[in-house]
């Protein structure tokens, strides 16, 4: 059986997997889990490795040369982050290691936050419709609370925005 380690720390595993997808995860591969409450630096990595045939490490884990250089046996590592910071790009490749980064999935939050800021003409509001003006959109803002007096942005009705906009995104204020 295949047998992988997971270097979070507990409180972060708890975040990242939960009880349920670890037992799940369990089911099919044996997992080891870092159980220290702090994150792995390159030594404690190398020692964790033998016997392992597949890392996951977190964004705060390094993957340089030494460890590569140190890290028999190990056939794959997933790396929860999406860039290849503190990866050792040159000893991977003479290692024949794959390595995973982990996809964008916080595309969809932020631009789900992007668009509810737009949505309040104040502070970072206020800067993103300077932003899409600038990129051709016409911005059409109703805040019953503040009046604009930029010209690239039409503050109108709320009636207005709602027959006017290609979009609309709704939200209430307290």
């Amino acid at each position: 059986m295949l047998k992988m380690f997971l270097t979070h720390a507990p409180h972060a595993l708890e975040n990242y997997y939960g009880a349920r997808v670890l037992g799940a995860l369990q089911k099919t591969i044996k997992v080891q889990v870092n159980e220290t409450d702090r994150f792995i630096d390159t030594q404690g990595l190398i020692e964790q490795t033998p016997g392992n045939d597949i890392l996951v490490v977190d964004l705060n884990t390094p993957l340089d040369a030494d460890f590569f250089e140190n890290c028999a046996g190990v056939v794959a590592v997933h790396r929860g982050t999406v860039d290849h910071r503190i990866v050792g790009v040159e000893a991977i490749s003479k290692k024949e290691i794959l390595v995973i980064n982990a996809s964008p999935g916080f595309v969809d939050s932020v631009t789900d936050f992007i668009i509810e800021m737009m949505t309040h003409y104040r502070s970072i509001g206020r800067r993103l419709p300077e932003v899409a003006a600038f990129l051709g959109m016409k911005v059409l803002v109703h805040d019953p609370y503040i009046t604009t007096t930029e010209k690239h942005i039409h503050q109108v009705s709320f009636q207005d925005v709602l027959a006017g906009a290609d979009f609309n995104v709704l939200s209430r204020c307290r």
